[in-house]
């Protein structure tokens, strides 16, 4: 039997005199509200299956008179404008009351309520709960609804919050628990929310290799994986050091996405199926609201469809699961979308905030940015899939995303037209050539090419048009166009695309001369081909698809190689292969990581500058110091809004969403802002395990075991010295804020004042050692062990000889690339 969802209004008339009445729609609640006998008159709402009795509510309505009351339930269902206090004036049968702030006839401020409400984050919670209420306060009064307090009533009571917070403190309490073991999939395991713990992994996007091994070893969900350590899952068949990574990037992964929509979401907003009810904070809980009041075959196309929680999937594959049409598909997606357009107005609200934001904007407004200008859109920078897909299939045609140099940005204009616009301007100023036309003149040409509505996007695609122009200088001071054009970028770059490897400017000769009846001049193929493609080889050039590894993993080098770059001094100039040898010793292992791919990487970082011939250094900062303060508080602010660590790239693309200007950005540690490894930037003090009181002692003990060594201490060194949970990665992390103390790229810690760890890195050993005699890799292992002072991982040592160039002859030695040469 299905129970209707009913909406109580509880009239108190005097003490211990209260009529209640049943309302059928929210005008209805409105209407009783007015038509009360007199003003002095009180009320309490409530929404639920049933309700408690009138009296029960004597207390809490008798010390506010002549004001509306809401129960939690009602709170959340309520149209937004009618707000209520954050936290409850108290509870009544356990469930919290609170106080209506406008609407009714009132204003009442939500600061003063807070000041006579005892602070409950305060009193009620301990732990690392009390930690997160504190830092996530909009949080803290759905803990308390729920009934989570501290670590056993969270893991009894979790699954009762809304998706928002449920993820929000998930994620906290893994930071909290994980300590520093980020990189050990067992101990992510351990410390995953129940909501991913309880995951099975059929669940999870893993390698079939992996599930191969779970399958032999009996481990069907992630809880089952944290009753291993990583040493005893490396003894299994088939799992390795690859196989450890795949599995942390998939939990990650899944954990970075949250909740499944079809997990338990809590109390707050499922079964309030009352027409015209929306009180949830933020698009994704709509979002999850919604689907949540769809049948199960329509919620799982939906989901599907939009990528929530999961890969977005074609009609064809959901069909297939289905045995029904692709047609058949379409259409019960389309009713569905029509009818969630009919009925919710979230879809409303979205785009009614979306133009808001895009108003009078200077630059183009950047997806990940959007959490950072509005709230509402807490959450969409890892659910952009779902994002995109309601913005396409919910708010019409009038707002679209597009894809700008690997940068999704919403706007008024479609990826078409931009294309278009690009081609038409590329036009005018390769006409514009030959004309003598300044600067200015040629914006006023090219800008109406992007119409009016999306004039933000102008400046960008001004940036984009002229890497292909060449201006000279006016007596005046104008810039003057004196020629533009590509010559034979256009044929190579379609070479390129067509290959399914990398090729030798020689051969992309070859190929074109086979399409052209004229001769084919390679050195200008070779100049095309530096100009427009990627720098593979010797003369050897492809597209970033040619490279094997995922942009995710460009993405983390570039990170890492940037940070190297910026702990040395400014103006040193770093070349590839010697970032390649310190990411090595950073856990970069793969055969696919070379100088070539370290060096495209490193165009992606912010704050690097080529100086060419792959070599790299700070870029200049020409902002004002007082700009730099300016940006550095503006990204203090992003953080402690975010309540947790945040990577570069969602730092600079919410900095570009605030300010609407795209400023360079030079991230650089100091307290309270560090970076926290795994490429994500956060603040001392709340990121990290160890207080800021005690960081002193722990610095202190570091640098007298220093004084004592002589030489400078590698991070695998630290492994068994530091008390959990602090972690070496953590501790390299925090040295920064020590004036006695540094890191070099190389991951040994030192006294500043040596200038020098005192100590080889697996590279410079190598090197050292080959530049003396040709050696077997047996042999070299072992100098390199005795060289550099500790054990090595032979892989590391592999890498490393790749990084210095070194070759293996065929009496199975390996030789410096000098000596190679000069052989030759």
């Amino acid at each position: 039997m299905t129970l209707p969802i009913r909406v109580f209004l509880m009239v108190r008339r005097g003490p211990d005199d209260w009529a209640a009445q049943v309302c059928r729609d929210w005008e209805a609640v409105l209407e009783a509200w007015k038509a009360r006998e007199s003003e002095d008159f009180g009320a309490v709402l409530h929404i639920g299956f049933d309700r408690p009795a009138s009296i029960a509510f004597e207390n809490i309505a008798a010390e506010h008179p002549r004001k509306m009351l809401f129960t939690a339930a009602a709170k959340y269902a309520v149209p937004p404008s009618f707000d209520s206090s954050t936290f409850p004036l108290g509870h009544v049968e356990g469930i919290p009351v609170h106080l209506a702030l406008r609407g009714w006839g009132y204003v009442e401020d939500d600061a003063v309520v807070k000041l006579a409400v005892p602070n409950m984050a305060q009193s009620q919670f301990s732990g690392w709960v009390a930690q997160f209420a504190e830092a996530r306060p909009d949080c803290a009064e759905a803990m308390l609804v729920a009934g989570v307090t501290d670590e056993a009533s969270y893991l009894k009571y979790e699954g009762a919050m809304d998706w928002e917070p449920r993820y929000r403190s998930g994620l906290y309490r893994y930071g909290f628990l994980i300590a520093g073991d980020e990189d050990d999939p067992c101990a992510i395991a351990r410390a995953a929310p129940p909501w991913l713990s309880s995951r099975s992994f059929e669940n999870i996007e893993i390698t079939v290799r992996l599930g191969n091994v779970f399958e032999r070893a009996q481990i069907g969900c992630v809880a089952d994986l944290g009753l291993f350590n990583l040493n005893e899952l490396s003894k299994k068949p088939n799992f390795g050091r690859k196989s450890a990574n795949d599995l942390k990037n998939a939990l990650l992964s899944a954990m970075s996405r949250g909740p499944l929509s079809d997990d338990k979401v809590g109390d707050g907003g499922v079964d309030l199926n009352t027409e015209g009810y929306s009180g949830s904070k933020s698009l994704l809980a709509e979002i999850h609201r919604t689907l949540a009041l769809c049948d199960e075959r329509e919620r799982d196309i939906l989901n599907r469809r939009m990528g929530l929680g999961r890969p977005a999937e074609t009609l064809q594959s959901i069909a297939e699961d289905y045995g029904i049409t692709r047609e058949r598909i379409r259409q019960l997606e389309a009713k569905a979308t029509k009818r969630i357009i009919r009925q919710e107005n979230w879809d409303d609200v979205l785009t009614a905030k979306i133009e808001k934001l895009l108003a009078d904007r200077q630059f183009p407004l950047p997806i990940l940015g959007l959490e950072a200008v509005d709230g509402w859109f807490d959450g969409v920078a890892r659910e952009t899939e779902a994002f995109v897909y309601s913005l396409a299939n919910f708010c019409g045609d009038r707002v679209s995303k597009l894809e700008i140099g690997g940068i999704q940005y919403i706007g008024f204009l479609s990826q078409d037209e931009w294309n278009g616009a690009l081609s038409e301007a590329t036009k005018i100023l390769a006409y514009a050539s030959d004309k003598g036309w300044d600067e200015a003149h040629l914006k006023n040409m090219v800008f109406p090419t992007i119409p009016e509505k999306a004039r933000e996007f102008r400046p960008l695609m001004w940036e984009n048009i002229c890497r292909l122009a060449h201006f000279s200088d006016a007596p005046s001071g104008e810039r003057i166009l004196v020629s533009y054009g590509r010559g034979a970028d256009h044929a190579v770059e379609a070479i390129l695309y067509e290959a399914e490897r990398p090729l030798h400017y020689s051969e992309i000769a070859e190929r074109l001369q086979a399409r052209s009846a004229k001769p084919i001049d390679e050195r200008r193929v070779h100049n095309a081909a530096a100009n427009i493609g990627i720098l593979l080889g010797r003369g050897t050039f492809g597209i970033e698809r040619h490279i094997a590894i995922s942009s995710e993993e460009l993405g983390k080098i570039s990170d890492e190689g940037a940070s190297i770059i910026l702990s040395g001094p400014f103006g040193r100039q770093w070349h590839a292969s010697e970032i390649l040898g310190n990411l090595i010793e950073r856990g970069f292992e793969s055969a696919a990581i070379d100088k070539y791919v370290v060096d495209y990487a490193l165009t992606k970082a912010v704050g690097l500058q080529s100086m060419g011939r792959m070599a790299w250094k700070v870029a200049d900062d020409t902002n004002s110091a007082g700009s730099r303060l300016e940006v550095r508080e503006a990204v203090l602010s992003l953080l402690m809004e975010a309540g947790m660590p945040l990577s570069a790239p969602e730092i600079i693309q919410r900095l570009v969403a605030l300010r609407g200007v795209n400023d360079t950005v030079q991230l650089v540690s100091g307290d309270p802002l560090i970076r926290i490894g795994g490429g994500l930037w956060g603040l001392n003090d709340r990121d990290v395990p160890i207080k800021r009181k005690d960081q002193p002692a722990l610095f202190d003990a570091v640098a007298t075991s220093l004084s004592m060594k002589g030489m400078g201490i590698h991070i695998s060194e630290f492994e068994a010295q530091l008390p959990p949970p602090l972690t070496p990665k953590m501790l390299f992390s925090l040295a920064s804020l020590d004036e006695r103390l540094k890191v070099s790229p190389g991951q040994y810690i030192y006294l500043r004042e040596w200038q020098h760890p005192r100590r080889l890195t697996v590279s410079e050993a190598c090197e050292e050692i080959l530049r003396s005699e040709a050696l077997s890799f047996d042999e070299l292992c072992a100098q390199v062990h005795l060289r550099v002072g500790r054990q090595c991982d032979r892989g590391v040592i592999s890498s490393s000889l790749q990084s210095i160039g070194a070759t293996f002859g065929g009496d199975n030695l390996w030789r410096h690339l000098d000596e190679v040469e000069a052989a030759e």
